[in-house]
């Protein structure tokens, strides 16, 4: 322990991004390990895991007093209403410091999104109405959440706690109609729209629990859809900017963005001449438009893809447009916001000229499976049955339905295959449709372009599988 760096408060209000576990903490009843960082808003807050002793808190310290206010206010307000909350230790001004702590007891249980990520659509559906039954209690007591998620209802020894207090606020009980509403529908605007499908089931435990709901299954549906949108267009602005999760770096000759959490100097190496790593990694694919090739980065098989401009014309063309690199980034991105798979984006690079784009380039994670097509025609080749992929299949063309995509070139290869399900891949041509008649043309194309991978008795099997969706494509 004594080799690891010691932070007062002083020292961690100073603290970015960058601050990262073992270190000591000095408080004001002496030095506590920090295990883990759970959350860095610099200069506003820290919420650290510490131990000392084999005894384990959460520990959040403030130093805007406003926050240290909300926090324990909060926390008084679900106390008050019966809702079971983390106990809280101690809450104080650290005489002599800068900050305001606020001390809990440490819960070991999971998250419900942790539970829900690991969960069947079963046990899936049972995490969900445990959070509504909470939610509905809430808004009972004329208290709302503002910052509503599933990683704010933790399940420890079978019971489900409220935390984050910082963002309760309190009304008049019962909460009003638009405000339950809306906070309802932020609840559900986390998941992937395939699970909008359980809004009326969701609605209808809401209602058993509130006892009586002032809005309607359908108005709880077009508050989730707004929600979801201002969601999209919130994390959208993110992927460009450094913020917990990305970390930007830009001059008058490049921009890229990379992961934080992947962000060290072997990334940084590739980023800085990505052609070596191209020359040197397993070609993938070699063409006029693009040259892939497959990559290690900390013993881990990356896809770098590098876009090529195939001549002078192209390059002009190119120049004042969002680079493909970075339309497929920020697709990849929309696609797993959807709950739709695709390799994760682990950086992307621009080349420029000032204000010109030329080049760009794309790192991803690797899908370590098999194509669509050969996981159906060696069926040792997949962990998938073949009536479970004709599943997914259906399943993937409804997603991009409900979340207004196409993808622009569904041929079987672009659709890979491993112990996660189907993994959609090449997404330079995917693009997100603001109404639904050029949505259903786009799909109709992409439908058509998916069913020529098959013949004989596949494809009617496809054909057949497909049928309803085709039907609704048409309305």
């Amino acid at each position: 322990m004594s080799s690891n760096p010691i932070h007062s408060l002083d020292s961690l209000q100073q603290a970015d991004h960058q601050l990262s576990p073992p270190f000591q903490v000095e408080l004001s009843d002496g030095r506590w390990a920090c295990q883990s960082l759970l959350r860095i808003l610099p200069q506003r807050r820290v919420v650290l895991l510490l131990e000392r002793d084999g005894q384990h808190q959460v520990v959040k310290i403030f130093y805007r007093a406003k926050d240290y206010q909300r926090e324990v206010q909060g926390h008084q307000h679900l106390q008050s209403a019966g809702i079971a909350t983390p106990e809280r230790i101690e809450h104080s001004k650290d005489h002599g410091q800068p900050a305001q702590l606020v001390r809990y007891q440490y819960l070991q249980g999971d998250s419900l999104q942790a539970h829900w990520q690991q969960a069947g659509e079963a046990e899936q559906q049972q995490a969900l109405e445990q959070a509504v039954t909470l939610c509905a209690r809430m808004h009972r007591a004329g208290l709302r959440q503002q910052d509503i998620h599933l990683d704010n209802f933790i399940r420890d020894n079978h019971q489900i706690f409220v935390i984050d207090c910082g963002s309760i606020d309190a009304h008049s009980a019962p909460l009003n109609a638009n405000l339950a509403r809306d906070n309802l529908a932020i609840l559900m605007a986390q998941l992937p729209p395939r699970y909008d499908r359980h809004l009326d089931t969701v609605w209808q435990c809401y209602q058993h629990h509130l006892k009586s709901t002032p809005f309607t299954a359908e108005a709880l549906r077009q508050a989730v859809n707004k929600k979801r949108h201002y969601r999209w267009r919130h994390f959208a602005r993110k992927l460009a900017r450094d913020c917990t999760e990305f970390v930007t770096q830009r001059d008058p000759r490049s921009f890229q963005v990379m992961r934080r959490e992947q962000d060290d100097d072997t990334l940084r190496a590739i980023l800085a001449d990505p052609d070596h790593f191209i020359a040197e990694g397993q070609s993938l694919k070699q063409g006029n438009t693009a040259s892939v090739s497959a990559i290690e980065l900390n013993q881990r098989t990356l896809v770098l893809k590098r876009y090529n401009l195939k001549n002078r014309r192209h390059a002009i063309g190119r120049s004042w447009r969002p680079s493909r690199a970075w339309s497929a980034w920020e697709n990849a991105y929309r696609l797993r916001f959807n709950g739709i798979r695709t390799p994760l984006p682990i950086a992307v690079k621009e080349e420029r000229l000032g204000p010109i784009r030329r080049r760009a380039f794309l790192i991803t994670e690797q899908v370590n499976g098999c194509s669509l097509a050969e996981a159906f025609a060696d069926s040792e080749a997949s962990p998938w049955s073949q009536e479970q992929l004709l599943q997914q299949v259906i399943e993937l063309f409804e997603s991009l339905y409900q979340a207004g995509l196409s993808h622009g070139d569904t041929k079987a290869s672009n659709l890979m295959v491993d112990a996660n399900g189907i993994t959609l891949i090449d997404l330079d041509s995917m693009l997100f449709h603001t109404n639904q008649r050029s949505l259903k043309k786009a799909l109709h194309a992409d439908l058509r372009r998916f069913l020529r991978n098959w013949q004989g008795e596949l494809r009617q099997t496809f054909d057949e599988a497909l049928a309803h969706f085709t039907e609704r494509l048409k309305d």
